[in-house]
């Protein structure tokens, strides 16, 4: 059972703790703490009147569905609710049914008219930010400048102001709800602040739902900030593990993560962030990554270091002891610097104690290194000299291209001379033009490969062949249509009606073999005697 306080004594003598004012006055009450600052009391300045009991006037909705039953709500001293029933003195922390039903009543019974007075008040702060403008033509315009609660409310992710889930969800932000709040301790909450966007939703079915949407919406977010404040605490323990590389050796083979750990936590350079991981696994971890990261860059360095050894080897093998790397093995870069004896590689000094100690000079590396610097040296030498042979072979092909294509252009220009003919053999034509001092032949008898200069003497021909073909197609065309003779169907071979078969087959094979030019000429007497006929006719 619980013992609840008798109301204080009332009248003008009521005790009021002077600066314990809580809420504003709302028909002459106004709330206070009681001098021993753990109770509450109202008192009415108009009546004189004090009272431990909230009046009713002051009453949200569930406290006045509260009055509609036995049951009453009490805090417990860890600051759970739980319920305490007048008249059978039982307790419990569930909320009975009976509170339950008759809270959602009234939530039901006021959640249209508050949800009426939200929205009257959203529209009503909206038409007061809106400025008028003046237009050119000097009448009046109005210009919105609304700020929209999607915007306030951006903490939750809300959109409209005119979407009653986002002035609800707007509420239970301003509220301080967060996503580990219970549904009766949120409507706690939210009667304590007096905010009454949360009827904006007329029932209460609406309002639970809309109140576990935005709690997963809170999770989620919770969720993601947690993961990137996570990731930035792990950045700066990583780049705390750099920065001790140099001071506590983190990342050493011999130190173990306990030792390391022990150093870090001490230190008040790394101390913080080192504190800022808290799972010794998650450290754990992170310290073995570096640890495996260090010793990636130092095999990287180290072979870093080994390449450039290997390169000065080879550089000092080619310079001063003039080993050819192209044509000289290995044995001989030995002798050549005296692998026997090792002061050729390396330089003997005296520590302080007077004992001779082996210092490696910046060429030296161990023989395997040696022998892989000069293998990888001749490598280069043979690609070098293929690349220049390369080279040298296109080279040469684009020459002797060059000498064909000068050759070529020398015989065209002699053919249109009508100085190579299809009559004229090919050493005929050398003498008769001195080919072997012409610069073109040459040239192109000086080429390693391609074309000869008689073969390309013997394209023109081809070229010379075709062209008398055809000149020799179009004659014989011509002397049919003038009606020197008449063309056989089959082949195409003139032939003559008062000829006799052996003899037109004579005439055909010396047309065949006839060259243009001697065609034209006897077309052309033909044409002459034909005229001449004509002349004695008409004469």
């Amino acid at each position: 059972a619980v013992a609840f306080p008798p109301p204080p004594p009332s009248g003008a003598g009521a005790p009021i703790a002077p600066s314990a004012h809580l809420s504003a006055s709302k028909d002459g009450w106004t709330e206070h703490t009681a001098p021993d600052g753990r109770r509450k009391f109202w008192h009415n300045a108009s009546t004189g009147k004090s009272t431990y009991e909230k009046p009713f006037v002051l009453m949200t909705a569930t406290e006045r569905a509260d009055l509609t039953t036995r049951w009453k709500e009490a805090v417990a001293p860890d600051g759970r609710a739980y319920f305490h029933n007048l008249d059978t003195k039982e307790t419990r922390w569930a909320m009975p049914d009976v509170v339950r039903a008759a809270r959602e009543a009234a939530l039901a019974a006021e959640g249209a008219k508050a949800a009426k007075m939200a929205l009257m008040r959203a529209n009503a702060a909206a038409a007061a930010t809106t400025t008028p403008t003046t237009n050119g033509d000097g009448r009046t315009a109005v210009a919105s400048t609304t700020t929209s609660i999607a915007e306030k409310t951006n903490v939750v992710g809300e959109a409209s102001p005119d979407d009653p889930k986002a002035v609800f969800a707007a509420c239970l932000s301003a509220c301080g709800v967060t996503s580990a709040q219970r549904w009766d301790e949120t409507i706690r909450m939210v009667e304590r602040h007096g905010d009454d966007r949360f009827y904006v939703l007329k029932t209460a079915a609406e309002r639970k739902k809309a109140f576990h949407e935005f709690q997963a919406r809170q999770k989620k977010r919770e969720r993601e900030e947690k993961r990137m404040d996570d990731k930035k605490k792990r950045k700066e323990f990583e780049t705390m593990l750099r920065e001790a590389e140099t001071t506590l050796g983190c990342g050493a083979p011999g130190f173990a993560f306990r030792e390391v750990a022990e150093d870090l936590a001490k230190d008040q350079r790394y101390a913080e962030r080192f504190r800022a991981v808290e799972n010794d696994r998650e450290k754990e971890d992170l310290y073995r990554a570096h640890c495996d990261a260090l010793r990636v860059r130092e095999r990287e360095r180290r072979r870093l270091a080994r390449d450039d050894a290997r390169r000065r080897f080879a550089t000092r093998l080619a310079t001063e002891f003039g080993v050819d790397f192209e044509n000289d093995a290995w044995r001989d870069a030995r002798r050549a610097i005296l692998a026997d004896n090792e002061e050729a590689l390396v330089t003997n000094e005296e520590d302080e104690g007077g004992a001779q100690m082996t210092t490696p000079t910046p060429y030296s590396c161990d023989r395997y290194d040696r022998l892989v610097a000069f293998e990888d040296a001749v490598l280069a030498a043979e690609e070098a000299t293929e690349k220049r042979r390369t080279v040298a072979e296109l080279s040469r092909r684009v020459a002797e291209k060059k000498n064909r294509d000068a050759f070529v252009a020398f015989l065209e220009k002699k053919r249109k001379e009508k100085r190579l003919t299809l009559r004229t053999p090919w050493r005929d034509f050398v003498n008769a033009e001195s080919l072997e001092d012409e610069e073109t032949y040459v040239s192109v008898s000086s080429n390693a490969s391609g074309s000869r200069p008689r073969e390309l003497y013997e394209d023109q021909l081809e070229i010379l062949e075709t062209r008398a073909a055809r000149d020799r197609d179009a004659v014989i065309a011509a002397l049919a249509r003038s009606g020197f003779f008449a063309l056989e169907k089959d082949d195409g071979i003139p032939s003559s009606p008062n000829v006799d078969s052996p003899r037109r087959a004579s005439i055909r094979r010396a047309l065949a073999r006839t060259d243009p030019e001697t065609l034209f000429a006897a077309a052309e007497r033909h044409i002459d005697a034909v005229e001449a006929s004509l002349r004695d006719v008409h004469g």
